[in-house]
């Protein structure tokens, strides 16, 4: 197993150029978005790497779109 580093939300924040705010906006709502998250105890901690690849699945290719608009 490779060790990871743990990350608070103000590491996420500082990473995905949003506010703390925000990001705890994401996780308290409870909505399917945001990073994945551990929630030990009354801490908070992300993943490095759930960070990064939740970044990349928001990733949106204009040439694959089909939107129906005319090119």
């Amino acid at each position: 197993m490779v060790d990871e580093e743990y990350i608070d939300d103000r590491e996420v924040a500082r990473i995905l150029g949003k506010s703390v705010v925000t990001v705890r906006n994401w996780r308290c709502k409870g909505y399917d978005y945001g990073p994945r998250f551990f929630k030990i105890g009354h801490s908070v901690r992300y993943r490095r790497s759930d960070v990064h690849n939740w970044l990349e699945s928001c990733v949106v290719d204009p040439a694959a779109r089909n939107d129906g608009r005319a090119a």
